[in-house]
């Protein structure tokens, strides 16, 4: 239940993010850069750090506490599989282009344009990650009906 509520939360941080803080930030880049700069920049590490570390770890705890009920286990275990896919996808492509995204006014040779395009894919792209992001949930959710004592 703990993992569910825990994934549940960094899911409720991604709709947020997808709804209201990417909008503002990536609408004109670099000009709106200036969300995440500066001493009154905003830092979504704050959220992101501690919610990614507890979601891995309850994973990790899950998957342990339920290792011997093979349903379960093949259940956790494809929670897991999805988490670490984005979690790559991410590692990839969504943070090497944050950090492009904030460094836009320090880069002149791309052109506005050039930035509509590029936070225009990331953003679609972002949304993909979400809807994968919530499948990866339909597992957890299906070991808390799951008895475990017969291997259902």
């Amino acid at each position: 239940m703990v993992t569910v509520v825990v994934w549940g939360t960094v899911l409720g941080g991604a709709v947020y993010a997808n709804l209201v803080y990417f909008p503002a930030y990536l609408s004109d880049l670099p000009a709106s850069a200036v969300v995440v700069q500066g001493p009154y920049g905003m830092n979504e590490g704050v959220f992101w750090g501690p919610a990614h570390l507890a979601l891995i770890l309850s994973l990790l705890a899950t998957l342990w506490l339920n290792w011997t009920v093979r349903t379960r286990r093949k259940l956790i275990l494809a929670s897991i599989g999805v988490y670490v896919g984005l979690l790559v996808w991410s590692v990839f492509y969504f943070f090497p282009e944050l950090f492009a995204f904030a460094d836009s006014p320090n880069l002149p040779s791309v052109l506005p344009e050039q930035w509509l395009e590029r936070t225009g894919r990331w953003r679609v792209l972002a949304w993909v990650r979400l809807a994968l992001m919530y499948l990866g949930i339909v597992p957890l959710l299906l070991v808390l009906v799951r008895s475990g004592k017969d291997g259902t």
